[in-house]
């Protein structure tokens, strides 16, 4: 009796939609790679060296659409599913996992920006500096400091010394929002708390013993 069998390598860092075929491709294009670098240092005819840069260009470009016509084709199939009646809950749910790849070793999984999937580990990179920029920056932050003079008829506040255990479960219990009125949101100020929690309290002591503060604090 013969029972046939494959082997198949899975690394944890691949793709879902990433197939044999799509393997088999990936290895071509380095072997090309590797044959040019090696004829790049050692070659003395112009002509094998672009022979050989021209082959690599032609796996490359191979790779690039055998990946491509992969992914369409794994989407393509997982829209199918999705849609149909006969696909149960616990099903959809095991195929969400492994599209986002939701192991031990996972990676980022592919994003939707501009109704396009975005794949590529250099892109993904710079959505999301785009992102976090974008919800890091004040407004004015090379502004002067504004000269806030001390308040008269204030009560005095130098007796009051707060403390980095103080200020803490405070700041843990800020609901998270997207807007506070530093201009930072409530989980980047808890994030962050532990790198920037010694100066803050200092600035609030320095504001207790000055008895000078902003309107809003």
């Amino acid at each position: 009796m013969f029972v046939p069998n494959r082997i198949i390598k899975v690394k944890p860092f691949d793709q879902p939609w990433f197939n044999s075929e799509s393997r088999k491709l990936m290895n071509k294009k380095n072997k090309k790679y590797r044959e040019f670098i090696k004829l790049n240092k050692t070659a003395w005819s112009v002509e094998k060296l672009d022979a050989a840069h021209i082959s690599y260009k032609a796996a490359s470009k191979e790779y690039i659409n055998g990946c491509y016509k992969a992914k369409t084709n794994y989407f393509n199939s997982l829209k199918k599913i999705f849609s149909s009646e006969d696909t149960s809950p616990k099903k959809k749910f095991q195929l969400l996992k492994n599209v986002t790849n939701g192991g031990k070793c996972s990676g980022i999984p592919p994003l939707l920006a501009n109704n396009d999937v975005i794949s590529n580990p250099s892109e993904k990179a710079i959505i999301f500096n785009t992102q976090f920029a974008k919800k890091a920056s004040i407004e004015g932050p090379d502004d002067p400091v504004p000269n806030v003079t001390t308040r008269a008829n204030t009560t005095d506040l130098s007796e009051i010394h707060t403390n980095y255990l103080e200020i803490g479960p405070i700041i843990k219990d800020l609901k998270n929002a997207s807007f506070s009125p530093c201009g930072l949101p409530a989980t980047y100020i808890k994030a962050l708390f532990g790198a920037f929690g010694a100066y803050l309290t200092r600035l609030l002591n320095c504001i207790f013993e000055a008895k000078t503060y902003p309107d809003i604090l």
